[in-house]
């Protein structure tokens, strides 16, 4: 359906998320069909893309100084072309391997074809084997490589759980007709670069990164391992539960105790584990789904002498509804989606110490439109990546406890569509220090490492990030060709009673977002267009 193609390409638009995994390279699938006629399948894309946008630091034009500069100056126009091809090749009916790369090149001097962000001309979202056992009607499924997985069972809402590009084994196993069960015995999500591998002849001439550290008596890998039970057929209602444990490497939050090997070669043993459930339910001829999910983290993130361990003791819950009145034959009609969610942030005592990171997923889907997701990056809660458990609530890019609430509605008529869409964002951190609006700032003594600086912006926790309005419209010039545009603002200052997050400044130290007073606060806001084709 032509409603389908404009959900798979336009940002803004919030019914699947759609906008994420058209347009950011981690959330692409390989999409090649697996019963085509020939032994070699392809598929893929052409795009370009129209970006401007400004006041992502929310702060007013400040020329006094080079450094205020910096700090202020960040109205932006730029503009890519993007290709994308996925081959997929069926050696026999029982082995397939699959290949997905994107490139995207900024417009002008010859950029496009040059290196990206990971040091290479190509991103690869998939590079996996497929081996089939046992009955091949309904075969034992092992998969090998880099692959994207997203848990699901959440209608067309965003998994803020885990939805990414992952180098792993997967097993997927069936269970009659009612589902399957998913080991992974191994998902790796950092081997440290080059100096683990001294000795190793062979990894000369194998990708890197750049991100090394040394020793640590080999504990450099940070690795995940996990099940998931999956029953798909349970009349209307389609149900998941999954369990998994991150063991984290020394690179980062993971060597906290030795200050990053300089005062000793061990690492801090941190873990975190994650459980929980989710289902859908399908009614009114699939047209109304609506869906629940509880995700919950615990473990630890042991941190120096002079300060005390971290606990990722958490939980996250979903909610929400998808109706669907399309039109089945010509994509007609309208579909409106809506959810809550809500992961636990962080909370610190009344010295300024962290206590708890709160809720710590596995990296899902990031939050917003256009301005919080695709401009921004942000992300509804805490995860575990390659230097740890990354919490930065005050980062541009910032990870950290959000409750969302989203109300979407797209339509479509003959060649043309549109949509609105809304997000209400809300820190759910916590500080002691802060508590009952009383300001211990100045009477605490931070140990060595920590400053009074970067715990003053905790007084910043619980407060509104941003109300994000996206109003998108499009045409499909062809069945394969479409045309875009898609405007957004965040608002963000809050009320005078209760102002915004960014409307109290931070120092550096805290984080890269330094914020602007009530007063003076810009609501960033940005506009995008482009031509998408199906190739």
């Amino acid at each position: 359906m032509r409603f389908a193609a404009f959900l798979l390409m336009m940002p803004g638009v919030a019914l699947a998320q759609s906008t994420t995994s058209a347009n950011d390279l981690e959330y692409r699938d390989a999409d090649v069909e697996e019963k085509a006629p020939s032994k070699l399948q392809a598929s893929g894309f052409f795009e370009v893309q129209w970006h401007e946008f400004d006041n992502l630091d929310f702060r007013p034009l400040d020329e006094s100084s080079d450094q205020a500069i910096l700090d202020s100056d960040d109205r932006t126009h730029s503009a890519f072309t993007g290709v994308s091809l996925n081959l997929a090749y069926d050696a026999d009916d029982r082995v397939r391997f699959v290949l997905g790369a994107s490139h995207r090149g900024l417009w002008g001097t010859d950029q496009f074809g040059g290196t990206n962000i990971f040091g290479g001309w190509a991103y690869f979202n998939a590079a996996y084997v497929d081996l089939h056992a046992g009955n091949i009607d309904k075969p034992i499924l092992f998969r090998v490589g880099r692959q994207f997985y997203k848990l699901g069972g959440l209608g067309n809402a965003p998994d803020f759980m885990l939805a990414d590009v992952l180098d792993m084994v997967r097993v997927d196993i069936p269970i009659g007709d009612v589902g399957k069960v998913t080991l992974i015995p191994i998902n790796v999500m950092h081997s440290a670069g080059a100096s683990s591998t001294d000795g190793a002849n062979f990894n000369r001439f194998t990708g890197q990164s750049g991100n090394t550290t040394f020793g640590f008596r080999g504990d450099r890998m940070t690795r995940r391992f996990g099940a998931v039970l999956d029953l798909t057929d349970l009349g209307p209602v389609h149900a998941i539960a999954y369990g998994f444990y991150s063991d984290l490497g020394a690179l980062g939050t993971g060597s906290d105790i030795t200050y990053n090997g300089l005062l000793g070669n061990f690492t801090d043993n941190d873990w975190v584990a994650n459980v929980g459930a989710r289902a859908e339910v399908k009614v009114m001829d699939d047209k109304l789904v609506p869906f629940a999910a509880l995700d919950v983290s615990t473990g630890i993130d042991r941190k120096e002498l002079v300060a005390r361990d971290v606990d990722t003791n958490g939980l996250a819950i979903t909610a929400g509804a998808t109706l669907d009145l399309r039109d089945e034959d010509n994509g007609d009609g309208m579909a409106v989606n809506a959810y809550f969610y809500y992961a636990l942030g962080p909370t610190y005592a009344n010295d300024g110490l962290l206590d708890s990171h709160g809720y710590v997923g596995m990296k899902g889907q990031q939050v917003g439109g256009l301005i919080a997701n695709r401009y921004m990056g942000w992300h509804p809660a805490a995860y575990v990546e390659l230097f740890g458990v990354d919490d930065s609530p005050n980062d541009f890019d910032r990870k950290s406890g959000t409750q969302a609430l989203h109300a979407s509605m797209n339509y479509e008529r003959g060649i043309v569509y549109g949509d609105l869409a809304w997000w209400m964002m809300t820190d759910t951190g916590y500080s002691f220090l802060f508590e009952d609006g009383n300001d211990r700032i100045n009477q605490i003594t931070p140990p060595f490492g920590y400053s009074r600086e970067a715990m003053a912006a905790q007084i910043r926790h619980g407060r509104l990030l941003g109300h994000e309005v996206n109003l998108g419209l499009g045409a499909h010039a062809t069945d394969r060709v479409d045309l875009y545009g898609v405007g957004a603002i965040m608002l963000s200052k809050g009320s005078e009673a209760n102002p915004g997050f960014y409307t109290i400044p931070a120092a550096r130290v805290a984080g890269g977002q330094l914020g602007s007073p009530r007063n003076t606060l810009k609501n960033p806001w940005g506009v995008t267009g482009g031509v998408r084709v199906k190739l």
